[in-house]
């Protein structure tokens, strides 16, 4: 019964009416009741099949802006919405939220509405979102002659934090994942956003495995051609061909490639290339991505 309450809630929250509320001053919104529901309705619920069974999941796709949401509340919205292809790919926002599906299991009450609403909630309430939507947020309330007291986040843009190519260099190669040996024999290298070698770093800058993962998809074509040959050579060689299983076999790519990838000219230069394009959404600048990168190319993903 508890569960049930605490869900209803939940749900209550996740789909309260959005607008501005002109109580003591007509120039002032909250957090709860104004900002947060209307940043919140980028995220919706979809209806996805997985071996042969439904189920649902938080998504920023076709998600519809709620009827009679205020012209200055549309505004804050389309702030979050305009940076979608940012943030979902960003590996800090994704640590923000991961727990979210372990924390609401399958058979809790309204299912649907608690995981939207805790999905949410975590998204917004994280350090990393805040820190690139906040800002424009409060401009486009300053736009309305609204303010926002209770707000989180920065008010004005943080200070550009500067990277190097040699800085994003470990997390890329850690991206770089060979996931599978096909019926073929070969393997499936691409670019791997969930499981990848972050795990096995020692330590993880959130800001930089985002940085570097901007980077990749920036000019992916040429990073991962650039990579193809590390790959065929190690699968010449004596050990790859001696290793018992699949499962070996993809343990020696993998730690063949976090040696030899950082070593490999073409790939830092790509890298490079696609940095210094991509981390000015990020609040990032390269140092030295201009000097150090190739031009861009645009020949297809690679997959050996």
């Amino acid at each position: 019964m508890k569960t049930r309450m605490v869900a209803r809630a939940m749900a209550v929250l996740a789909f309260a009416p959005v607008g501005p509320v002109h109580g003591g001053s007509p120039a002032t919104v909250t957090w709860d009741r104004d900002v947060a529901p209307a940043l919140g309705s980028v995220i919706c619920m979809t209806r996805y099949e997985y071996k042969g069974k439904v189920n649902f999941t938080p998504t920023f796709k076709g998600c519809e802006a709620p009827v009679g949401l205020s012209p200055a509340m549309l505004a804050v919205r389309q702030v979050f919405a305009a940076s979608v292809q940012t943030i979902e790919r960003l590996q800090s926002t994704e640590r923000a939220t991961e727990s979210v599906f372990r924390d609401v299991p399958e058979g809790t009450p309204d299912r649907n509405d608690v995981l939207l609403a805790r999905y949410r909630h975590d998204l917004l309430t994280s350090a990393r979102f805040q820190k690139l939507v906040m800002p424009g947020v409060h401009r486009a309330l300053a736009e309305a002659g609204l303010t926002c007291a209770d707000c989180p986040g920065p008010r004005t843009q943080p200070p550009v934090r500067s990277v190097t190519v040699a800085t994003l260099v470990p997390y890329a190669v850690a991206f770089y994942w060979p996931d599978a040996i096909l019926p073929n024999g070969r393997p499936s290298v691409h670019i791997c956003v969930g499981i990848n070698g972050l795990a096995r770093m020692p330590e993880v800058d959130l800001e930089l495995a985002d940085a570097a993962l901007a980077a990749f998809f920036a000019n992916a074509p040429a990073v991962l051609e650039a990579g193809r040959p590390v790959v065929i050579e190690a699968m010449g060689t004596p050990a790859y061909g001696a290793a018992a299983d699949s499962a070996a076999k993809l343990e020696y790519l993998r730690t063949t490639l976090a040696t030899r990838l950082p070593k490999t000219p073409a790939f830092v230069r790509a890298l490079a290339a696609g940095a210094a394009t991509s981390l000015s959404p990020l609040g990032l600048a390269c140092t030295d991505c201009v000097s150090s990168g190739a031009p861009r190319a645009s020949v297809p993903p690679a997959t050996e």
